[in-house]
């Protein structure tokens, strides 16, 4: 992360590690996001201590990469007072 700060590739108006506070408490947003990461790893890794071959792998998808993304959409930007995005094949365009 630093090289790419440091060559422009990250905009100096979002810091690689932002300390900006996060409502309601005021913390740090950097010390949030690895209080909440952590947290979603802990219960991630009780789910992933029986689990063993193609099983593993696949909870470790669902729970470890796509429930984090819909939780951020559908449950953090609701409860910032905004609205999810609508999903729709009439909002997806190609590349052109």
């Amino acid at each position: 992360m630093v090289p790419l700060n440091h060559m422009g590739a990250i905009p100096p108006e979002r810091p690689a590690w932002p300390l900006d506070p996060v409502p309601p408490l005021g913390v740090p947003s950097l010390v949030s996001k690895a209080f909440w990461g952590g947290l979603w790893g802990a219960v991630l890794a009780l789910f992933l201590v029986r689990l063993t071959g193609p099983r593993y792998w696949v909870t470790w998808i669902v729970f470890g990469e796509i429930a984090p993304s819909l939780v951020a959409v559908y449950v953090v930007l609701q409860s910032k007072g905004s609205r999810p995005p609508l999903i729709s094949s009439n909002n997806i365009t190609p590349n052109e």
